[in-house]
């Protein structure tokens, strides 16, 4: 999963849910300035995420094909001046 894709995990708001809540709340020239992949080396070293691989049986593959669908996006949008 990349930004843009409608999948997300645990009730978590997808790219398009996200900017249209940013857009409700008034703002207006909403986009996706930046995007940065979460380094799956560090939840390999995690002992919880290890944790969590293994209860869910999920084959090393798969953790690290999953670990690198987790973004942090950066948003840019104005919000119109009251007057």
């Amino acid at each position: 999963m990349r930004i843009g894709s409608s999948a997300n995990f645990n009730g978590s708001p997808s790219l398009k849910e996200y900017l249209e809540a940013i857009q409700a709340a008034g703002f207006s020239e909403t986009k996706v300035a930046g995007e940065a992949a979460f380094p799956t080396e560090l939840l390999a070293n995690d002992p919880t995420a290890r944790e969590i691989a293994k209860n869910l049986k999920l084959s090393p593959g798969k953790a690290k094909n999953l670990a690198s669908s987790v973004v942090s996006i950066k948003v840019s949008a104005v919000k119109p001046a009251v007057t």
